[in-house]
Order: C-alpha cells, then structure tokens, then sequence
C-alpha cells in the first residue's frame, strides 16, 4: 500500500488543530512547534519525534493519530496498551553502555571527545546524523 505524502494543507491543517486544542496550554503548543523545528531541520529522527509526540499528546488520541500522517511506516504510532509510551533506559543500563565505549575506545582522548559529541546532541546542538559521523570517526 502507497501512502501519499502529506500536503503543505495538510501540515498547516495539523497545526491549527494543535494549536486550537491547546489555546489554554501555550506552553505544549510551543513545545510541539520547537519539536517539528527539529524533525524538519534534522536535529532530531523520527523515533525521536515519535516520542516526544506520544509525551506531549498522552490522552490526545485524536492528535498521536493525526500526527501519524506525517510519520516514515515504521514510525507510526500505535494505540495499543501501554505500548505508547517508549520505555526508557533505565540507569544501570546507561551507565553499563558508556563503560563499554570506555572500554572500546581503551584512549581518554577519544573517550572524552565521545562524551562531548554526546552532550551537544543532548543539548539539541547536533543532529543524529553529525553524531553518528562523528562518533565513527573516533572509533
């Protein structure tokens, strides 16, 4: 099955939806512009949007589905249980992950770099693509 692309209407619709919905929560609508400012720009990916959509739309159904149109097949999202909601790495998990870079990288230099890289996509400063080039190249 081939789905067509989106409109520029369809986009402006969506907004406007959004922005009606949340006339009394500016503060979410805001958030929901800043996150398609950085879907479009490549500063974030669509599993990245997906669940920053899935965060600020939680008991919005109509809005997570609406917002499916604008979402690559793999990404859409589903109103399944609790399958929703994107299940964080917990602590323990993380910790053990950035000791295994550590041990990978066996340098302090490029063990630092890794964390600095890390940080700016962390602080919305780069895009998933600039970090994983820029992680390759320290591996």
């Amino acid at each position: 099955m081939v789905t067509q692309k989106p409109s520029r209407k369809d986009a402006y619709e969506y907004v406007y939806t959004v922005r009606d919905h949340f006339q009394d929560n500016r503060e979410i609508y805001d958030t929901f512009l800043k996150v398609l400012k950085d879907f479009h720009s490549d500063r974030i990916g669509p599993s990245d949007v997906r669940s920053k959509m899935i965060e600020l739309f939680k008991g919005d159904q109509h809005l997570l589905l609406g917002f499916n149109k604008f979402l690559p097949e793999g990404s859409k999202i589903t109103l399944e249980s609790d399958q929703t909601l994107p299940k964080k790495p917990e602590f323990h998990q993380a910790l053990d992950f950035v000791r295994k870079v550590k041990a990978r990288l066996q340098d302090d230099r490029a063990y630092m770099s890794f964390i600095t890289i890390l940080k700016m996509h962390i602080e919305g400063k780069k895009c998933v693509t600039e970090v994983y080039h820029e992680v390759y190249i320290c591996v």
